[in-house]
């Protein structure tokens, strides 16, 4: 038995939507969970809303050292920011089939308690 018989492609940590609330302006970091192996290499965004598909620039955010998480820096400004983003991996095995995916809210359409 050798280690690569345990190599596979990414997959995301979670496996259901995580719902986000951020008010216009805020900067939130979203961060991108996975399980690979080996790390990751790359990482890619995209997002969301009802009108477009966008893909996120990469100077847009950072993947850690251990290839296990990318944390992009949102900021939504407009209503159409408010959306779902995605987020997808690939090692050298293979790429990940299903994306991570956060639902980016208004911060004051969760909830009044605070």
């Amino acid at each position: 038995m050798t280690m690569t018989d345990r190599l596979y492609a990414p997959i995301c940590k979670y496996d259901r939507i995580i719902v986000l609330g951020a008010s216009r302006g805020e900067n939130i970091d979203v961060a991108c969970e996975i399980e690979a192996d080996p790390p990751a290499k790359t990482y890619r965004w995209k997002f969301n809303n009802s009108g477009e598909t966008l893909d996120v620039d990469a100077e847009r955010f950072a993947k850690t050292s251990n290839g296990s998480v990318s944390v992009l820096r949102y900021t939504p400004v407009h209503e159409m920011d408010y959306g779902l983003l995605s987020c997808w991996a690939s090692n050298s095995v293979g790429h990940q089939i299903n994306p991570c995916v956060f639902q980016v809210v208004a911060a004051g359409k969760l909830s009044k308690a605070r």
